[in-house]
């Protein structure tokens, strides 16, 4: 990237005198606003000049905390490439992680996903039609409240064709097991906490 100079040009000089200082600050306000940002034709199709195309975000080492400056409702930023929010007083995952796959399940415990330690979060699984099947919510690792991974059934799992079909959380796997074999189509949804 360009470098900037501050303070160009001084009271006591005339324009000519600096005109190239000025010229790479221009270019280096051109080159910062390009980053992220819609400008000057840079993105495919139709430009809003100044709008985000994306958001890049240093990664933080500690979390954000305090009270905001005024004006400011939230701000934004990431830990281990996991984005939060914060409003003053609430520490707030930004969006879930979702994934959807297909497992044979069959005695011997199987892992359906792993999450990172200290999630939370659902999923659900197909019984073979669209409208039946099992619904559970998850906790994993959280030891900031002190809490035991655990599985919450929240729809009975004796939809048709799920007898015998078991879920659990070990650590940081959601395994089934199912006697007899049973093909899990599943879909989850979960948020680093």
């Amino acid at each position: 990237m360009t470098v900037y100079t501050p303070n160009t040009p001084q009271a006591s000089q005339t324009i000519a005198q600096t005109q190239s200082p000025i010229q790479q600050n221009f270019q280096y306000i051109e080159e910062a606003i390009e980053r992220d940002h819609a400008w000057q034709g840079n993105i495919i199709g139709t430009e809003d000049p100044g709008r985000h195309q994306i958001v890049s975000m240093p990664n933080q080492t500690i979390d954000v905390t305090g009270a905001l400056p005024t004006g400011c409702a939230q701000v934004m930023y990431t830990i281990g490439a996991r984005m939060f929010s914060w409003d003053g007083t609430l520490k707030q995952p930004v969006s879930g992680v979702t994934g959807t796959g297909s497992i044979l399940l069959n005695n011997v415990a199987q892992t359906l996903f792993t999450v990172p330690a200290e999630s939370i979060g659902f999923f659900a699984v197909n019984s073979g039609s669209p409208s039946q099947g099992a619904f559970y919510a998850f906790v994993s690792n959280v030891s900031v409240f002190t809490l035991v991974p655990v599985l919450i059934n929240r729809i009975s799992i004796t939809a048709p064709g799920m007898s015998g079909v078991s879920f659990t959380v070990s650590g940081q796997n959601i395994q089934g097991t199912a006697s007899p074999n049973f093909q899990c189509q599943f879909k989850y949804i979960y948020w680093p906490v």
